[in-house]
């Protein structure tokens, strides 16, 4: 058996998804963390969220008296700061799907109200783990493939 064909035989051994697993799972951290930024910044998945209502300015002022809104999001609305949600959110990897979710009580309310977009990257973030995760993934993959 040449080299090449040995080289074939060991790449197709590989279970690349299960190798991306292995990496989100050591760096949880780093994804949740790129929500919780899109969040601080009054963001989704599909862009801006949307603006706070006129009835709320005083729940509004309220909250950026106690800093826990950026001014630079407004008008729109900042879920970084909406109890514990945040604080509470956890990655699981399984079925070939990365899912972000919250086990804040008002999670559920919060994603019937504004989608299920407020726990998903956007298309910056996204990018983001892919730069964060491609030379992780090519080291391993590096190591496995004996190079």
């Amino acid at each position: 058996m040449d080299k090449i064909e040995q080289q074939i035989k060991r790449f197709n051994k590989i279970d690349i998804w299960l190798v991306v697993k292995n990496i989100i799972d050591q760096n949880e951290d780093f994804l949740i963390g790129l929500i919780r930024s899109q969040l601080l910044e009054g963001k989704d998945k599909y862009g801006k969220l949307p603006e706070y209502s006129p009835a709320s300015r005083n729940y509004v002022k309220e909250k950026l008296n106690s800093g826990k809104i950026a001014s630079s999001t407004l008008p729109n609305m900042n879920l970084f700061y909406t109890g514990a949600f945040q604080e509470s959110m956890k990655v699981l990897v399984k079925d070939k799907v990365i899912e972000i979710s919250s086990n804040d009580s008002k999670s559920d309310d919060l994603q019937g109200r504004y989608g299920v977009g407020i726990l998903e990257p956007n298309e910056e973030r996204m990018q983001q783990l892919v730069n964060f995760i491609l030379p992780k993934l090519q080291n391993k993959l590096r190591k496995q493939l004996g190079y």
